[in-house]
This record gives structure tokens, sequence and C-alpha cells, in this order.
């Protein structure tokens, strides 16, 4: 059985990388905040589209030379189901992490008997190798690919 995750829809292409809040995060927040990524390989910068409040729009534009880092942190309880990946950009002008997606990926756990049954249906079997920061590690591989920003895990 698949896991439980809450990620930004991605869509790649050779010079573009956009991202944007999942569409169940803008839910949860009755569509009042959505953040859009856009990674602009040609231009060399990343703009950052936010919406606050169904109206107020901020954007921010970073050349890719200010990126000293892609900054990765995970928040989790010690015995959590879940966890929460905060993915953000460290400037070297302003000295600050500006902050891109926070996903959240349900950690991995013993199979049970509804694994089991998933198991036994479809044939597949569940992968006894999964650390639980798959989803996230996809999106901060993806910006590493794009940017080109060495990656810091706190």
């Amino acid at each position: 059985m698949d896991t439980l995750r809450l990620v930004p829809k991605i869509e790649v292409s050779a010079e573009r990388l956009r991202a944007r809040t999942a569409l169940l995060a803008q839910a949860l927040w009755l569509f009042s905040y959505e953040r859009r990524v856009t990674v602009d390989r040609p231009a060399r910068r990343v703009t950052i589209d936010t919406r606050r409040l169904w109206a107020w729009r901020t954007t921010r534009v970073i050349v890719f030379e200010d990126i000293a880092r892609i900054a990765y942190r995970c928040v989790a309880p010690p015995s959590a189901a879940s966890a929460l990946f905060l993915i953000s950009l460290a400037l070297r002008s302003e000295h600050v992490e500006l902050p891109l997606f926070a996903v959240w990926e349900e950690q991995p756990r013993e199979p049970d008997f509804l694994d089991r049954l998933d198991e036994l249906a479809t044939g597949a079997r569940s992968d006894p190798g999964r650390i639980g920061d798959e989803a996230a590690g996809r999106v901060v591989a993806l910006l590493r690919e794009y940017i080109g920003a060495p990656i810091a895990a706190h």
C-alpha cells in the first residue's frame, strides 16, 4: 500500500522546473494560500510567487549566484508516524533561509494486514529499504539538478 504524502505538484522541462503547493494543502488552507516556484535555467534565476488571503500576492526573484545552498530539514516527534520536511534556499546576500516548500510524508512502518492484502492483490512487495523521505528527497534532488547549489541537511 502506498504511503500518504503531501508533496508540491512539479512540472519539469529541459529549461524550467515549476512547482506549486499541492491541491490538498491549498484545500486545507481554504484556498487562501499558494506558493509557486519557477527555476529558470537559461535566465539563472528562481522566481517565488506567494498568494496569501486570496488576493495578496508577493513575488521574489533570486539569481543563482545568490543561492548559497538548498536547506533540507526534518521536523518530527521521536515516535511519530509522519514527518514534515522543510525545503528552503539559503541566501548569501541576506544570510537568511527563504522557505520554498514543506513536504509531509508518512514514515516507514512494519507491514500490516492491509499491506499484505495489497501485496496479494497486486503482486507488488513493499520496499524494505525505504527510509521515509523519498518524496521530499526527490524535490531536493530536482532543485539541486536545476540550480546546482549544494544541499545542507539539518
